[in-house]
């Protein structure tokens, strides 16, 4: 477990919690996402969160994810990656937000928040160039709140999977440079 506040911390997720992280994200992610797919987000859900992807996520090299509990309470996901540069770079010292989801009822609370600046102290205790994530483009409100706590568009991209309209398939790269004098925000 790892203690970001008196109300907030993260505990590793493992190979026997799928049931625990496929029946959380049933919850989080249908109501942000559910109208980006043809099917409410099923085959998303059920390509990343059942037991075989948790398995070969879990096993990737400089991986990390957390379930993140607030009050005792499971309310979201965290996973980041080492040394994974944005496509386009050939450096390694960079991390990958890979994924955030915060259930709903925990908007306005500061979690996020906490998250980034723990995942940028890290970031910076690994010596890491910077921090990435794709977010897509038509999240306006986690756009805004990305840039509100230092990322910068950087390039874009379009996320081509079975079932994702179309027209809702641009993405950003967003990015946070972390320079060896910043210091969390």
């Amino acid at each position: 477990m790892i203690t970001l506040t008196s109300d907030i911390s993260l505990h590793s997720i493992r190979e026997e919690d799928q049931p625990r992280l496929m029946e959380l994200m049933q919850a989080i992610y249908p109501p942000a996402y559910e109208h980006l797919w043809e099917d409410e987000g099923q085959w998303y859900l059920n390509s990343l969160y059942q037991k075989e992807n948790l398995e070969k996520e879990l096993q990737e090299e400089g991986n990390h994810y957390y379930f993140i509990q607030y009050q005792k309470e499971a309310v979201g996901i965290l996973r980041y990656i080492e040394n994974t540069p944005l496509p386009w770079d050939s450096a390694k010292n960079a991390v990958k937000l890979h994924r955030i989801y915060l259930h709903p009822k925990t908007h306005g609370k500061g979690l996020g928040k906490t998250l980034l600046v723990w995942l940028e102290e890290k970031a910076q205790s690994l010596s890491a160039a910077y921090i990435w994530l794709d977010v897509m483009d038509t999240q306006h409100q986690a756009i805004r709140f990305y840039e509100k706590t230092g990322y910068a568009q950087c390039g874009t991209r379009k996320l081509v999977l079975p079932g994702l309209h179309e027209y809702l398939q641009g993405m950003f790269y967003m990015k946070k440079d972390l320079s060896p004098g910043s210091t969390a925000s």
